[in-house]
């Protein structure tokens, strides 16, 4: 069987991932409160309603997000992807990708249920990925920054430390001579580190204990990152502080 070494990895080359994916799941989190539905269904309606699932560079970070809560909600997913039936034919095919992504042992016994169920063209498409071996996002050859949000993705849908752990893999890259491509990695492996430790508290919690774990050359970098993240968050907790007695003037003024 052939495996797949493009549909999480064929992605437009950038030097850092831009993808709010938590952003995402509280956009989907919203939509729920409005339906009946699942919260993980809500989230593919969202992301189509928005337009998120037409966008190259989020796509494959995406796929390998909802693949993951396929494989933690099997018991859903037949009564996920009969309301996922009605996403137009190229958010279908990008969930569908996801499912084959997820990997479980009863994954393609899954798809070619709903081969069996659906048009000639979508039997096509599922014939086409079960011919393949789906990557993981831990053996995703690291070949651009495009890989990083892959991880992301994937640590944002389950909070597994591993994920992050291989993103700290590449920080010695920043130091390579002579191969940019290597060198963006690793400065977009540290710009995301930097910026999601802010932004999360189990990310900066996970980086302070990789400290422990890392070798000389990676620790360095790591620290750095750390360091950086504490001090953006004592900045932004200042700015926050100091905003309060301005914003109590304001109301009393009104």
């Amino acid at each position: 069987m052939q495996q797949d070494s493009g549909s999480l990895t064929e992605r437009p080359d950038r030097t850092v991932p831009l993808l709010p994916l938590d952003e995402v799941v509280r956009r989907g989190a919203r939509q729920l409160l409005q339906t009946a539905l699942d919260v993980e269904v809500a989230l593919c309606l969202d992301m189509a309603k928005e337009g998120v699932l037409d966008r190259e560079t989020t796509q494959a970070p995406i796929i390998a997000f909802l693949a993951q809560v396929f494989a933690q909600n099997s018991d859903k997913l037949s009564m996920w992807f009969k309301e996922l039936s009605s996403l137009q034919e190229a958010h279908y095919d990008l969930v569908l990708r996801a499912l084959w992504h997820s990997n479980m042992v009863q994954t393609n016994a899954f798809l070619r249920t709903i081969a069996d169920q659906s048009s000639e063209k979508v039997r096509d498409r599922v014939n086409e990925l079960l011919r393949r071996t789906p990557l993981t996002p831990l053996n995703a050859p690291m070949v651009s920054p495009a890989v990083l949000d892959i991880l992301w993705g994937a640590f944002f849908a389950t909070g597994d430390e591993q994920y992050i752990e291989r993103i700290i893999s590449v920080l010695p890259w920043l130091e390579t001579k002579g191969n940019v491509d290597r060198l963006l990695i690793g400065g977009a492996a540290q710009w995301s580190l930097t910026s999601n430790a802010v932004q999360h508290q189990k990310v900066l919690n996970i980086c302070q204990k990789q400290l422990r774990k890392q070798p000389k050359e990676v620790k360095a970098i790591l620290q750095e990152i750390v360091d950086n993240a504490l001090k953006e968050i004592h900045t932004e907790g200042k700015k926050a502080a100091s905003s309060i007695p301005v914003m109590r003037e304001c109301e009393y003024r009104t």
